[in-house]
This record gives structure tokens, C-alpha cells and sequence, in this order.
């Protein structure tokens, strides 16, 4: 820190370092030769004449509380009964903090469909068909979610406008973040097309869209462990996802503590049929057509991926050729070895027959060949 005092006539400058004030006196355009004097700070007098704004920045802008406890302990002088509150607008400026002033907006969202809330995630890894990213559609009423899969950031709007058709009615409200993809002329066009209203959250209030980022999160963490358990490649991620998305919407939560969300919706109980646990190894006909010749195996082991509910059948993985093979069914190894015990323990059993006492001798004795010859020839009659 540095001073400069005019002292009758003399320019002193001062410099305060290693606890001590360097002084350097110069007289009118000369200065002077001789060696600077260090000075003991303390040998300038505390005044207690100060006010307490002036002691406030004198502390380096502390608060009140400490300022007062300062001055109490070290300037007994001063008299703290005088203090008065005061508006530091450097203060205000300087330790400025986020403070949300709550604004009630008229957006609908008392039943189903009312409002739905929006968020895009990724990048991913690139999956085999290309895509990078997934959209998430939450419903705020029945908790019901949707997700599409996008290869980039500005195919949302397509997505979002398909909204309609996939679930059989419009909508009231939209509410998504102020991304690009989400406040463009052709998003807002085409909403309201379909009479949906395009709700964006205000900039830097992304705790506003905590339900997108909680469904993010939730369907994140059933994604990730499902890919664990079945030791399958990241790659395969949107297949994860929409797994994940589909047994969230049949699984009971806080909002719907006794049903679920495709319940609340749609007002039918979820079917057990097309559960299954992700990656799950099947074993999968070959055509007769595709077989190499007659003795090659007529089954390979794949994982499964999901099940096509459009147009029937399961999509699988091989392994061995990386291929991805859509079939009509599929039979789980589980399920292979428990038909086919099943089928042994059905097969119909003759009653025993009388063993020859020779045969049995043979059987619990000593093996030699005079044994063996006997038991062969009691076999044959």
C-alpha cells in the first residue's frame, strides 16, 4: 500500500512493507538523497474519530457483527451506542448473491397431460444406428415419460412435435430450458400447430427443471446397472435407456404409491409378459436356409435387447458376429434347460424287470472275465 502527503511544502510518499512505513520525501521537483526511513507503524496514533461506515471499510468491508466486535475489543474509545445501520453499495455490488424472487405463473397442471417437462442428454458414445443423444419427456401429473433418440441436438423439435401422435392428444404445456434447439421459431411454430404452449424456464434457473433432471438421473442409474449386469457394450446404451423408460413407467413412486404411471394414463394394469432382463442370453433358431450344411448347430447363443412391440418378436445381439437379428422368438437358456428336464422327468417309465441272480453277482463281485462272460450270455437269452 502506497500514500503520498503533501507536509509543508514536502511530497512524502509512503510505503507500507514488512510491517513498516518507507517514507520518501521529496521537496518541490527534487527528491530527496538520502536513504528512505522506516517507521514503526505504531508510532501513528489510532484516532477514534472515525465514524462507522469509515471503520467499515477501514476493515476491509466487513460485516457489522464483526466490525462492532472488532471495535469493542481493540477501540474501547469508540462509542458502539452511536452505531447506526447503514447502505454499503459497494457491499451490494461486491457480495451480490442469487436471490429467486418467486413469480406465480398460470401454467395448467393439476390432471394428466396437463404439463409435461423436457430435457435433452448426452453426448453418448455413438450407438450402432447413429445416434448421440436422448430426449426425455416427463408428464407431471401421472409421472409418465417418454424418450426419443436423437443424432443431434436440433432434431428435437421433430421429436417434440411428435408428441401428439404418440400419445393420442395434445398436451397443454411444455416446459424445457432455454437451449437453442428449445426456443427456435420452428419449435414454437409447430406446437402450436397442436395447441401446446411453449413454456421456457428463465436463464441460469436450471434447479427449475428439476423433475427432467431427476427422471435423467433415475433412468441414468437403471441404464448404467442394467448395462453391468449383463456385461454388454456402452454402445449399446439407447437400448439400456429405453428399457429403463418402459419399467419406470410400470414401477409404483411417490406420486403413484398403489398403480403406476401407464396406469394413471392410460387406465390399464401393465402386463407381465414383455418383462425381461436386459441382456439376457437366448438361445436362437437358424433358418434351415441359413444353416451352413447339415451338421452345423441349428441354434447360436444371443443377448437379447429388447422386444419389438410393433411388429412382434425380439431384436437380439450375437456376439460372435456382431450382428443384431430380429426374430419371432426366442428361448431363454433358463427356460431351455427347464423344458428340457421337464420333458425327462415326463417320459413314460416300463416297470422293472426280474435281473438274472447271476447278473446281480456279476454286477456286486469281483471283475474277471469268467463274470463278465456269464453276465453277457445271461443278457442275451
Amino acid at each position: 500500500m502506497m500514500l503520498s502527503l503533501v507536509v509543508r511544502d514536502h511530497l512524502v510518499t509512503t510505503t507500507f512493507h514488512n510491517d513498516c512505513w518507507w517514507m520518501n520525501v521529496t521537496v518541490g521537483e527534487e527528491t530527496s538523497s538520502p536513504p528512505l526511513i522506516a517507521m514503526n507503524p505504531l508510532s501513528f496514533p489510532v484516532t477514534s474519530k472515525l465514524s462507522f461506515r469509515e471503520w467499515h471499510v477501514r476493515l476491509g468491508h466487513a460485516s457489522d457483527k464483526v466490525v462492532r466486535y472488532f471495535l469493542k475489543k481493540h477501540v474501547p474509545s469508540f462509542e458502539i451506542k452511536s452505531w447506526k445501520l447503514f447502505y454499503c453499495k459497494v457491499c451490494a455490488k461486491s457480495k451480490s448473491t442469487h436471490q429467486l424472487a418467486k413469480v406465480c405463473v398460470d401454467v395448467p397442471m393439476d390432471q394428466p397431460l396437463d404439463l409435461l417437462v423436457s430435457n435433452i442428454m448426452g453426448p453418448f458414445s455413438q450407438d450402432p444406428q447413429g445416434f448421440w443423444y436422448l430426449l426425455t419427456i416427463h408428464n407431471h401429473v401421472s409421472t409418465y415419460s417418454i424418450v426419443y433418440l436423437l443424432k443431434w441436438r436440433s432434431d428435437a423439435p421433430a421429436a417434440i412435435a411428435h408428441l401428439a401422435v404418440q400419445l393420442g392428444t395434445s398436451p397443454k404445456a411444455l416446459r424445457t430450458n432455454n437451449a437453442r434447439e428449445f426456443v427456435s421459431v420452428s419449435l414454437t411454430t409447430a406446437l402450436s400447430k397442436v395447441g401446446i404452449s411453449l413454456h421456457p424456464l428463465l436463464p441460469y434457473l436450471l434447479q427449475e427443471n428439476g423433475e427432467a433432471k431427476h427422471l435423467n438421473r433415475t433412468l441414468a442409474d437403471m441404464a448404467r446397472a442394467m448395462l453391468s449386469e449383463s456385461g454388454m457394450p456402452d454402445r449399446f446404451w439407447q437400448f439400456a435407456y429405453a428399457l429403463a423408460c418402459y419399467l419406470h413407467n410400470r414401477l409404483p413412486n411417490r406420486q403413484c404409491p398403489s398403480s403406476s404411471p401407464h396406469q394413471v394414463l392410460y387406465g390399464r394394469s401393465p402386463s407381465i409378459a414383455t418383462l425381461y432382463p436386459f441382456g439376457e442370453k437366448d438361445i436362437v433358431h437358424i433358418p434351415a436356409v441359413r444353416q451352413p450344411n447339415k451338421l452345423a448347430e441349428r441354434g447360436i447363443e444371443c443377448q437379447l435387447l429388447k422386444p419389438l412391440l410393433t411388429s412382434g418378436g425380439w431384436l437380439l445381439w450375437d456376439p460372435a458376429s456382431n450382428w443384431m437379428i430380429h426374430l419371432e422368438s426366442a428361448v431363454p437358456t433358463e427356460l431351455y434347460f427347464e423344458h428340457k428336464e421337464k420333458a425327462i422327468n415326463s417320459m413314460p417309465l416300463a416297470k422293472d424287470i426280474s435281473v438274472p441272480e447271476i447278473l446281480k453277482q456279476a454286477l456286486v463281485g469281483p471283475i474277471n472275465t469268467t463274470g463278465n462272460r456269464r453276465a453277457s450270455t445271461s443278457l442275451i437269452k
